[in-house]
C-alpha cells in the first residue's frame, strides 16, 4: 500500500445531523458501504442506490416553501460521485471535528474578520445550520448585517438565487455590472 492510500479506499459515509448544544454541532457518521465495487453490473447498482440516498439526504434541507426538482437533486447527489468525490467524502467531512476541535480558532476567524463588511443570509428553515448558530454569529461580531429569511432552508443561493443575487449587488453599492 503506498503511503497516503487508505486500507479500504471505497467507504462510502453519510452524515446525519442528529442534535444541536450550545455551539457544538453534533453528527453521525453513517457507513454505507465498503465494498463499493467500480466495475460491473454491482458497482453500477451500487453506485445507483447511493445516488438515490443522497438525493433522499438533501431533500429535506430545502425549505417547503422552495422544495428541490428531482432535476436539482440528481445533480446534487451526482456532484457527490464526480471525480470519485464520494471516496474523499469521509475526509471532506472532517472539518466538523475541527471545528469543534479548534472552536476558539473558528470563532476567532469570524471575529476578527475585519477587512471588509460581512452580511449572512440564513434559511430559518435550515435543519442544519439552525438559527440559534446565525444568533451566535451576530453575537460575536455585531457589526454584521444578519439577514433572517423565513422561507429558505440550507440553500439560499439555489432556493431563491434572484433574491440572493439582488442581495449581494445591493450589499456591494449597486454595481450595476459595467
Amino acid at each position: 500500500m503506498e503511503a497516503g492510500e487508505s486500507a479500504d479506499p471505497a467507504v462510502v459515509v453519510f452524515v446525519s445531523f442528529i442534535q444541536v448544544e450550545e455551539h457544538l454541532l453534533h453528527y453521525q457518521i453513517a457507513v454505507v458501504s465498503k465494498d463499493l465495487s467500480r466495475h460491473g453490473v454491482e458497482g453500477f447498482l451500487a453506485r445507483g442506490v447511493l445516488l438515490a440516498k443522497w438525493r433522499e439526504e438533501f431533500r429535506p434541507t430545502f425549505s417547503k416553501e422552495h422544495a428541490a426538482s428531482e432535476e436539482t437533486l440528481d445533480a446534487m447527489a451526482a456532484q457527490i460521485f464526480a471525480k470519485d468525490g464520494d471516496l474523499v467524502m469521509e475526509q471532506m467531512l472532517f472539518y466538523l471535528n475541527e471545528r469543534n476541535e479548534n472552536y476558539d480558532r473558528w470563532v476567532g476567524a469570524l471575529t476578527g474578520f475585519k477587512s471588509a463588511p460581512m452580511s449572512v443570509y440564513w434559511g430559518l428553515q435550515d435543519p442544519v445550520a439552525i438559527e440559534p448558530m446565525v444568533n451566535r454569529i451576530k453575537a460575536w461580531r455585531p457589526v454584521t448585517d444578519v439577514y433572517k429569511m423565513p422561507d429558505v432552508g440550507h440553500w439560499p443561493s439555489i432556493e431563491v438565487p434572484d433574491r440572493i443575487g439582488k442581495a449581494i449587488l445591493d450589499r456591494l453599492g449597486g454595481y450595476n455590472g459595467e
